[in-house]
């Protein structure tokens, strides 16, 4: 299934990749790299979102001016939270996998969202999105394995706070 659904992925978003540059909120993203380096993003975030800010400073010198380089981040990005999704709602209904596949397979191509092809903003606002979705996950399968409760249970609060201190909404 994980593998279906980077081919969903690859097929919906990536064969455009080649085709596709910078886009609205990506350009002062890259600008503000080129002006001031990847540090400068701890001070872009400081007031809303400071998590944010040190992610965007691993992730910038990585992958740099390279527009082709954050398509494939962003679809990788989008692929993680589709897995995430899967896998939690796999975990909430073990007997149900036709139905959770299915709930994946059309939250990957889902319509309401368009704005893929802005990758560096949306490749950042989906890794708290597969981190809440993994804290999910993680809760119910404590519930469910009373041996691993504890464990579980503070790798889901430590995965859900990163998805809240990384980016609010969710």
């Amino acid at each position: 299934i994980p593998l279906a659904l980077l081919g969903l992925c690859i097929l919906a978003f990536g064969l455009l990749i080649p085709r596709l540059g910078f886009y609205w909120d990506d350009w002062p993203s890259i600008w503000f790299y080129h002006l001031e380096g990847a540090s400068i993003f701890k001070d872009v975030f400081y007031s809303d979102r400071p998590l944010l800010g040190h992610v965007f400073s691993l992730t910038m010198p990585i992958i740099g001016y390279s527009a082709i380089g954050w398509q494939l981040f962003a679809l990788v990005i989008r692929w993680l939270v589709s897995f995430a999704l899967w896998w939690s709602l796999k975990a909430l209904w073990p007997k149900r996998l036709f139905e959770v596949t299915l709930i994946a397979l059309l939250f990957t191509v889902y319509p309401g969202f368009s704005q893929q092809w802005i990758a560096i903003t949306y490749g950042h606002i989906f890794i708290p999105y597969a981190a809440y979705l993994f804290s999910m996950g993680l809760t119910i399968t404590a519930v469910r394995r009373a041996k691993w409760f504890w464990p579980l249970t503070i790798l889901a609060i430590l995965t859900d706070a990163l998805a809240i201190f990384l980016y609010e909404y969710y």
